[in-house]
């Protein structure tokens, strides 16, 4: 697929003739009309003409207004599916597509997009099997292609009508699907849709869908062109009809999603409410808790406080205790060496003396013998 750029807007053709054919070979602007647009009809959501009671002979009867629903219908479902499922094959080709499918980070994105579960099981029909985009309708394909194709969202966001400038493919996307819930908001009524209306619709439908096959190739935008002129000329046959139950099932299906995240919305209302509680009250008993457990730790760190002064005061008792004993002790041991020395000195020095008086002794002897010993 060519890379996706901004497209010129689309000529005014296609809307003259829609104007000739819905009036009967004159064409409306000969009948003092101006261009039609969305403030001329009311549109925004498009409203379909409803009846103010649901009378069966009218509901069933035929009428343009139904002719113009039916066509419209068909323009929605079938060309929006056929188109919208070729851009996906162009994004996820089909032989890839189980690859993609399997990987879990496609799987995270599409949980978050919330899915029903019909349209879960369409691409996940049993364990170890993956859908096919055959089987996807519109819907589905808009919600694929939102979630896991690298889409930028228009200026505007998915789920609001475009800027009437914005041509780009992602905003015809979000037309498509904008007049995709336009349509079948009140599906549920007539199904009709006044002849101004139509004209509006068609053109805009029209053009989004000519300008996405232009994204696929030239050829394709001029076949789609060619086919939707047609269309508008052909009658309505019985066939076409189908659609019209098609546009009920999409409705009903959106109904379901709906209804199912309504109620899912009350469910998270109802969990949180249920945790603040919970949380509430589990933040009031710890915080008694917390409160006691702080005046017990306060209360044994006093206790701590006091039993080591205490000890503090002990020890410091016997410390000095045993410094003075200490002290003592080596005053005495002192006294006791000075003692020791004075005594051992005196001994000494009379040792000396006995010593120095014997040999006093000796050598006088030993004098006295050598004189006689020579003389």
């Amino acid at each position: 697929m060519p890379r996706r750029s901004s497209p010129s807007k689309p000529s005014f053709f296609l809307q003259d003739k829609i104007r000739t054919k819905i009036s009967g070979g004159v064409n409306v602007s000969d009948r003092g009309k101006e261009k039609l647009d969305y403030n001329h009809c009311n549109l925004l959501p498009f409203p379909l003409k409803m009846a103010a009671s649901l009378d069966p002979d009218r509901v069933l009867c035929c009428s343009k207004e139904k002719d113009n629903f039916l066509r419209i219908a068909r323009l929605l479902i079938s060309g929006g599916t056929v188109l919208l499922r070729e851009v996906f094959d162009d994004e996820c080709p089909p032989s890839n597509l189980p690859k993609i499918l399997q990987n879990q980070s496609t799987e995270k994105r599409l949980r978050a997009a919330k899915l029903t579960k019909p349209q879960w099981d369409c691409l996940y029909p049993s364990p170890g099997m993956y859908g096919k985009s055959t089987d996807f309708d519109i819907t589905l394909l808009f919600r694929l292609l939102r979630n896991i194709c690298s889409f930028t969202p228009p200026v505007t966001g998915w789920d609001a009508l475009p800027a009437s400038k914005d041509y780009t493919f992602e905003a015809d996307l979000a037309r498509i699907k904008y007049f995709r819930n336009s349509i079948y908001g009140h599906v549920n009524e007539n199904m009709e849709i006044a002849d101004d209306c139509f004209v509006v619709l068609w053109r805009e439908i029209s053009g989004a869908l000519v300008r996405i096959a232009g994204q696929i190739s030239s050829t394709k935008s001029k076949e789609w062109q060619n086919a939707i002129e047609r269309f508008l000329q052909d009658p309505i046959t019985e066939a076409d009809k189908r659609y019209e139950q098609e546009l009920w099932q999409l409705y009903q299906n959106d109904t379901e999603i709906k209804e199912f995240m309504n109620n899912l919305d009350c469910s998270v209302k109802h969990v949180e409410k249920a945790i603040y509680v919970e949380t509430r009250d589990i933040k009031d008993r710890l915080g008694g808790e917390v409160k006691a457990t702080t005046q017990e730790v306060q209360g044994l760190r006093k206790e701590v406080r006091e039993e080591a002064r205490d000890i503090k005061d002990h020890l410091g008792g016997e410390v000095k205790a045993t410094t003075q004993e200490v002290q003592d002790l080596r005053k005495e041991v002192r006294e006791e060496a000075r003692d020791i020395k004075v005594h051992l000195g005196r001994e000494v020095k009379a040792i000396a003396q006995e010593v120095y008086g014997l040999r006093q002794d000796i050598c006088s002897s030993v004098g006295g013998q050598l004189v006689d010993l020579f003389f």
